[in-house]
């Protein structure tokens, strides 16, 4: 995507002048080596990884920050029991780190992607922000009073306990939220 293409932080490497790239996330990587290196494995591939990523804040300051990224990917198997596998297994992870009564939250790129074609094209980047951050002020500023404001405010209300997911599914049922 353009925003992912934007996010890339590229410098010169001092000792050979080479343009070197940093991107904000290891997962596209991860799936390259998965595509290539483990193309002949049985699927699913459980895989795991650390490192370090930079990332361009917005806002104010524009100072790079680099920052430490560690993940899990499941891939090759798409049902339930799967997103349940790596929710546990983050659950473990932070357990074991004791960070005792983790939330997590989970969200579908294709309603997100639904949700901020609503904005206006200039401004997708920052609705796309404010949906993340729960912000209603900043979304409505964006689209105004109506239905678009309406469908964001409905997603942000699907914060909670394993109980929302009914709301979701009552709320998902408008097929402009359903994404693509």
């Amino acid at each position: 995507s353009e925003r992912a293409r934007r996010d890339v932080v590229r410098f010169v490497e001092p000792a050979t002048g080479e343009v070197v790239a940093r991107r904000p996330d290891m997962t596209p990587q991860i799936a390259r080596i998965a595509a290539t290196h483990f193309s002949s494995r049985a699927l699913p591939l459980r895989l795991a990884y650390e490192g370090s990523v930079i990332r361009t804040p917005r806002g104010r300051t524009r100072r790079l920050r680099q920052i430490a990224q560690a993940g899990i990917e499941l891939i090759g198997w798409s049902a339930v029991d799967a997103d349940v596998e790596v929710i546990l297994a983050a659950l473990d992870a932070l357990d074991a780190l004791g960070l005792h009564g983790a939330r997590v939250e989970l969200s579908h790129a294709a309603i997100g992607r639904a949700l901020v074609a609503l904005a206006p094209a200039a401004q997708r980047d920052l609705f796309a922000d404010a949906l993340g951050a729960r912000d209603v002020a900043t979304l409505e500023r964006i689209v105004g009073a109506g239905p678009a404001l309406d469908r964001a405010r409905a997603a942000v209300a699907l914060a909670g306990p394993a109980s929302v997911l009914d709301r979701a599914a009552e709320a998902l049922a408008d097929p402009n939220l359903q994404g693509p």
